[in-house]
């Protein structure tokens, strides 16, 4: 069932489009990881990338209603991302296989064990849980959405009827990785979502699209050398960063690959703000680890990863 944008989400999305620096250092970040990725059909894909948005621009001035019309448009008939054939969705399907999973992996092997059982919550398309199954991890899948990816149907996998109830039993899994999923959810639903992740799980994996970076982190001075992006998204205001994770979240899931259903209602936090949700739900924040913008992702954006054990509730 097509899920309707609803009016708060539609501005959001509708402010976020028409202010010109935001959308304009969206653009850039995609451009550059486009042309970093797509090697062969550069001139074609930011010919692409170029089109995707000035549609949602117009269309977020005319009449943002249709944005999810004119996003179906894109993903169908500007990127074709369904035709199996055409080079943007052959190299877009390598790389949430075998790249995207690596880059992750590269960060959460140091927080994972051998002998852990895993939970892939908001497992997505099942890129990230099959590469750990390949790499002899026990891991189970689930969302509120099925669109696994064929590969990653051998996998263990329970459907979500709601996002207040995982299908599992208590402390089931040593640890549960929530990657890009909690801004997905909204501000009332979030609490029972995270005592049911306080239930079933000993320990927090999370990835999240982070704005409002303190001046203070450590991460910094180590991450801006080598990335410019970083240091440009800094200086913008609050709320320019915020809508900058929106446009990238938006564009990467609803426009290119045509999730008009996705649940999108742009709960982005600060780490300081994600370590205070875990606390108050049972989990101590043991470490966090703000990456940035790294070179390897196509829709990069401003990431961290947390880690947290479960305690008190």
């Amino acid at each position: 069932m097509k899920k309707e944008i609803n009016t708060k989400e539609e501005n959001m999305l509708k402010e976020a489009l028409v202010n010109v620096t935001s959308l304009n250092f969206t653009k850039s970040l995609l451009s550059q990881s486009y042309q970093n990725y797509f090697k062969g059909h550069e001139n074609e894909v930011i010919k692409m990338l170029n089109e995707g948005l000035s549609l949602l621009h117009e269309t977020a001035k005319r009449n943002s209603r249709k944005l999810p019309e004119i996003s179906k448009y894109i993903s169908s008939k500007i990127f074709k991302i369904k035709n199996t054939s055409f080079w943007f969705g052959q190299m877009y399907k390598e790389y949430k296989l075998k790249v995207r999973p690596l880059e992750d992996f590269s960060v959460i092997n140091q927080f994972i064990n051998p002998n852990d059982s895993l939970l892939c919550y908001g497992s997505g398309g099942g890129y990230l849980a099959l590469f750990l199954s390949k790499k002899g991890y026990r891991v189970s899948t689930t969302d509120v959405l099925n669109h696994r990816t064929d590969e990653a149907k051998r996998l263990p996998f329970e459907l979500i009827k709601s996002n207040n109830e995982l299908p599992f039993a208590d402390n089931s899994f040593s640890a549960t990785i929530v990657k890009a999923v909690l801004h997905h959810i909204e501000a009332d639903k979030l609490p029972k979502v995270m005592r049911e992740l306080h239930r079933v799980s000993r320990r927090l994996i999370v990835e999240e699209d982070i704005y409002n970076i303190s001046k203070a982190s450590p991460e910094l001075p180590l991450l801006i050398p080598s990335q410019p992006e970083l240091k440009k998204f800094i200086l913008l205001s609050k709320e320019e960063q915020f809508q900058v994770l929106l446009l990238i979240d938006y564009f990467s899931n609803v426009s290119i690959q045509g999730i008009i259903n996705m649940n999108l209602p742009f709960q982005y936090k600060s780490i300081e703000t994600w370590e205070k949700v875990f606390d108050k739900f049972g989990f101590k924040t043991k470490k966090t680890q703000l990456v940035g913008f790294r070179k390897n992702i196509v829709h990069k954006t401003c990431h961290a990863w947390l880690v947290a054990e479960k305690c008190h509730l």
